[in-house]
């Protein structure tokens, strides 16, 4: 069984993103393109998307890093 994806902020790593309903998005013809970040409120066409599994050996390398 192919495993979920999900997309993360490549920012601040949180996955609570959203599509992006600000007045600029939505002047811009985006809406349903440009997605946002909950947390840190980066905002961008595209985000990364990974599993779960990925998505955890990234957050060890980075833990590792700092």
């Amino acid at each position: 069984m192919k495993e979920k994806r999900f997309q993360f902020c490549p920012k601040c790593l949180s996955k609570d993103i959203s599509n992006d309903l600000s007045v600029d998005s939505i002047a811009g013809g985006q809406v349903f393109n440009k997605h946002k970040c909950n947390k840190c409120g980066y905002n961008a066409l595209l985000f990364p998307e990974m599993t779960e599994k990925e998505y955890s050996e990234l957050k060890e390398k980075i833990d590792e890093k700092s």
